[in-house]
């Protein structure tokens, strides 16, 4: 009897040993594949030769930028609000970090902007 449970608890062990190699070779492939890069010549090439867009508005484009704008101001009114309410001095200092956390995110996509001029924005800087 002791002899049927050893075994069964090898066969088991392999088993479970088996299924581990087997996530860890997904988990390595899904990281080798969601870390591929471009190169940055070959991204360079491609926004060469790819169609400049056309930079114009019209009335209606424009209106709905600015209604967009208006109506996105609302969140900060909104969150002033729920700040005066519920949070009290220590919101200033979250705006703080937020605002500085904007701001080095801009910083980055000034300098991607600068180093690749093309109109594709993020979808081209996460190749590069």
């Amino acid at each position: 009897m002791s002899a049927d449970t050893s075994a069964e608890n090898n066969s088991s062990i392999r088993s479970e040993h088996h299924a581990t190699k087997r996530v860890l070779s997904y988990i390595q492939v899904l990281f080798k594949q969601l870390s591929r890069r471009k190169p940055m010549i070959k991204v360079q090439a491609e926004i060469d030769t790819q169609n400049e867009l056309r930079r114009d508005l019209n009335w209606i484009q424009l209106l709905a930028i600015g209604l967009g704008a208006t109506i996105g101001a609302g969140i900060f009114v909104l969150s002033g609000q729920a700040a005066a309410k519920y949070s009290g001095p220590s919101i200033i200092i979250s705006f703080l970090i937020t605002g500085v956390i904007a701001l080095l995110s801009s910083l980055s996509y000034s300098e991607l902007g600068a180093m690749m001029p093309s109109s594709g924005s993020v979808y081209t800087y996460t190749y590069a």
